[in-house]
């Protein structure tokens, strides 16, 4: 089964899950489930995933990839659904533009 992914392309991460490519929400916690139906996810490598310069890590590469991936999915949300930003705002509780 293809799991919903409306991220465009990148070198630094995979629209498409492939064998050994992990899924991550773009915006966890609370917002999970909705990252998910939103199609707000990406599939990255473990060690971009979860290592210390990863999505979750807390090397400062890793704050930064995460915080560009908040922006992007943002983005990406509000022009695929066509949302502004206080509709991106009420559903995901804040900006991150």
């Amino acid at each position: 089964m293809t799991e919903k992914c409306i991220m465009p392309g990148s070198t630094e991460y995979s629209n498409v899950r492939y064998p050994g490519l992990e899924r991550h929400e773009i915006f966890f916690g609370r917002n999970r489930k909705r990252s998910i139906e939103d199609g707000l996810v990406v599939f990255l490598t473990p060690e971009k995933h979860r290592g210390f310069n990863g999505a979750h890590g807390s090397g400062s590469d890793g704050i930064a990839f995460n915080k560009k991936l908040k922006q992007l999915g943002q983005r990406v949300a509000m022009e695929y659904y066509g949302w502004t930003v206080e509709d991106f705002r009420k559903r995901y509780g804040k900006s991150y533009l």
